[in-house]
């Protein structure tokens, strides 16, 4: 029997320096990234301690690094699994669909260009919803490209601040999403002041993650992700602005001491 590292519902939060996976963590990431890739969802507990012959605590502990190193995210206190990145256990508003048959559910909008990535040769496409008005955005993407995205002119919004990132990434993961156009990102905002956030054309969203994407999975002694200044993908706010993010929301509520 294995102890709970959190309890229920109490996020532990994500880590902000870099710090070594152990080996056995290494294993169980790389069974959960070609159980994925195989069978098109994750894997439960069981099977991940029966497919790699480990203990309970040799498997929960490397869950709690993955965790710790938002490469793995489920509620704590239970051993319900939410998200390996890119893909998502639930349902999410991202949906993939590979040239061959294959789907997969999606963690986030800055996720959808990452996927494809692991089906190298193969066209992906990425059938996303809108929160503003539930319409289908269309993404299609092969070996690093956007081939195509419907509507043109989308944009990835982040409605949830940098600094609120290692809180809950469960949540993070909820608020970056695609959306029709500027247009629809002003009235979302507008319903939701507390999600004012940043936005990026949607041709610019691999860029923003393609140091991670091209890593992950096929570099196998890759290092845990990060939030802050030391992230692959840089979540502070000068960094998503480097990015090409317009983050003129955050910087307003910075200068106003928020």
């Amino acid at each position: 029997m294995h102890t709970f590292h959190s309890p229920y519902g109490v996020y532990p939060h994500t880590a902000t320096e870099p710090f070594e996976l152990t080996p056995t963590t290494k294993k169980v990431r790389n069974f959960f990234y070609e159980f994925f890739i195989e069978k098109g969802r994750g894997p439960d507990i069981r099977e991940v301690k029966e497919g790699l012959e480990l203990t309970q605590d040799e498997v929960w502990d490397s869950l709690v690094q993955l965790q710790q190193g938002t490469q793995l995210m489920f509620v704590p206190g239970t051993e319900n699994f939410a998200k390996m990145p890119p893909f998502a256990y639930m349902a999410s508003r991202h949906r993939a669909f590979v040239d061959d048959g294959r789907e997969y559910w999606v963690g986030c909008a800055g996720e959808t260009p990452s996927t494809h990535m692991l089906f190298p040769g193969h066209t992906v496409t990425v059938k996303s919803t809108c929160p503003d008005c539930f319409e289908v955005i269309t993404t299609v993407w092969k070996d690093g490209e956007l081939l195509s995205a419907d509507p043109e002119e989308a944009v990835v919004h982040i409605g949830k601040h940098p600094s609120q990132w290692g809180y809950n990434f469960v949540e993070t993961c909820d608020n970056i999403n695609y959306f029709k156009n500027l247009d629809h990102v002003a009235a979302w905002e507008k319903q939701f002041p507390e999600k004012a956030g940043a936005t990026l054309p949607v041709q610019k969203v691999f860029a923003w993650v393609e140091a991670e994407a091209r890593q992950r999975y096929w570099n196998y002694d890759y290092g845990p992700g990060l939030v802050g200044p030391q992230s692959v993908v840089g979540t502070t706010i000068e960094l998503f602005k480097k990015a090409g993010f317009d983050v003129t929301n955050w910087e307003n509520s910075s200068s106003q001491g928020e």
